[in-house]
């Protein structure tokens, strides 16, 4: 008798391929960040209707399931500013730049955080980092100018001192070829000597080194 041979095993089909690249790169939102974003629009909403307490709420709950969201410290740190928590609303803005080091708006949220706490040479320096990275935008012009001539108008012995101190250090930052810390140095003292040109004139020159003509032809 002829052997019964074993019946062949089924054909798998083939795995049906993505239709085109675009398919092989969607990346689909998880169920958290599904959850923080409609926490989100439910902030805004809150915000919008002048609740910042319960927008601050919401955020908060938001930043749990996306806690590296700079946008939502940002956003949260602008709510908790309006109700009177400015020591959060810097710890919320700290967080964001920390996050996001070239976004203009979360430097500004330090500034305002810091001008609410009292510190106008503080909040004239985040004004003027916003201002480095976004220079056409004349509301942040307007609320540095604002910042710095309070952080000027009574210069102390110690803040000239300060200015002192701070010139030389950024002068031997520029020789060393560390041209981002002079640049925050004169910076800083342009905070609290807002009209010295030569100050003006070495970040300028700093700010070309560092590939950022834009703030260093408004410094020139």
């Amino acid at each position: 008798a002829l052997l019964q041979l074993p019946p062949a095993p089924p054909t798998a089909a083939p795995a049906s391929a993505p239709a085109n690249d675009d398919e092989r790169l969607v990346v689909r939102p998880t169920t958290e960040a599904r959850a923080a974003e409609q926490l989100s629009a439910e902030a805004v909403e809150a915000l919008g209707a002048s609740r910042p307490a319960d927008a601050a709420r919401l955020w908060t709950q938001a930043l749990v399931l996306a806690p590296d969201d700079a946008t939502l410290h940002s956003n949260r740190s602008a709510a908790r500013l309006l109700t009177g928590r400015a020591d959060g609303a810097l710890a919320d803005a700290e967080r964001a730049v920390a996050l996001r080091p070239r976004w203009a708006k979360a430097h500004s949220r330090v500034g305002a955080a810091r001008r609410a706490l009292g510190d106008a040479a503080g909040a004239a320096l985040a004004f003027d980092a916003a201002l480095a990275l976004d220079p056409a935008n004349v509301d942040l012009r307007a609320e540095h100018e604002a910042a710095a001539a309070a952080a000027a108008a009574a210069p102390s012995v110690e803040t000239t001192a300060r200015i002192e101190a701070l010139k030389a250090s950024a002068a031997s930052a520029f020789r060393e070829g560390r041209h981002g810390k002079a640049e925050a140095e004169w910076g800083e003292a342009l905070i609290l000597a807002p009209d010295d040109a030569t100050l003006h004139s070495n970040r300028s020159a700093a700010r070309l080194l560092l590939g950022r003509a834009d703030g260093a032809l408004t410094d020139a």
